[in-house]
């Protein structure tokens, strides 16, 4: 689509965003490919040794998401920033896109003296990033929580992330392919810290036959706190689909202004 020339930026940060997207995409088919490799029969039994199945993610599962997040965030702000000097107006140390608990906290944030801040785009644009787009904790939508996100990666912790092995029809099967054990297996959560570990153990000699498609049993999700329990991937899918709808919004409604 037609961007405004300032939001040249906007696009490269979304860019960056889908890098990481992908890259997020090929650790989680990689995950699924590892467990699947560790279920199997090996090709010389006497080499054989204990083997775990239900891996956590790998090391660098949450700063990938991290890296994800940040782009998504600051597109916001290149976009917002780009905007008020549409409007004629300068950038200073607090510009940036107006995350607040609700709207009433926004437009306190927004005025002084009951008049807009010099550093917001015009009043078209911030009504329609008020009332529409909604970056609010209150009554918004994961436009906000993407916000939260990013200061908990910036500036305490790292985005949780854990395995997530569903609930699945398992066969812990013997050299000859005879079944030792039948398991109807509960759902297993394999924290993020725990690297070498797998909830499923198999002794030497043994294999293990899963009667469920992997891709549905071997999953990456957000660990405790926001998301938490949702798919990573398919999240940070939905909140990138969310923001580039935002800033396609704000690009066309702004083409009309001074550049």
């Amino acid at each position: 689509m037609m961007d405004r020339e300032d939001f040249l930026g906007v696009r490269l940060k979304l860019e960056r965003a889908e890098h990481h997207i992908r890259h997020l995409e090929q650790i989680a088919r990689d995950h699924v490919a590892f467990n699947v490799q560790a279920m199997k029969r090996q090709p010389n039994p006497k080499k054989w040794q204990k083997r775990g199945v239900g891996s956590a993610p790998p090391r660098h599962t949450p700063t990938i998401l991290g890296d994800a997040i940040h782009n998504l965030r600051s597109a916001l702000d290149h976009a917002y920033c780009a905007l008020v000097i549409a409007n004629g107006c300068k950038i200073t140390n607090r510009t940036s896109f107006p995350f607040y608990p609700n709207k009433d906290r926004a437009l306190e944030a927004l005025t002084n003296k009951g008049r807009v801040r010099s550093d917001t785009p015009n009043n078209d644009v911030l009504e329609f990033i008020l009332n529409e787009l909604k970056p609010f904790q209150d009554d918004g939508n994961d436009l906000y929580i993407l916000h939260k996100l990013d200061i908990d990666d910036k500036h305490k912790v790292l985005v949780g992330t854990l395995a997530y092995v569903h609930q699945a029809h398992y066969e812990i099967m013997d050299n000859n392919g005879k079944s030792l054990l039948d398991i109807h297996g509960p759902t297993i959560i394999v924290p993020h810290k725990y690297q070498n570990s797998g909830p499923i153990g198999l002794e030497p000699g043994q294999w293990l036959k899963l009667h469920d498609d992997p891709r549905k049993v071997f999953d990456i999700r957000f660990d405790q706190g926001t998301f938490e329990g949702e798919s990573v991937v398919g999240k940070i899918k939905e909140v990138s689909q969310i923001t580039n709808k935002a800033l396609d919004d704000l690009s066309k409604f702004s083409l009309s202004l001074r550049k």
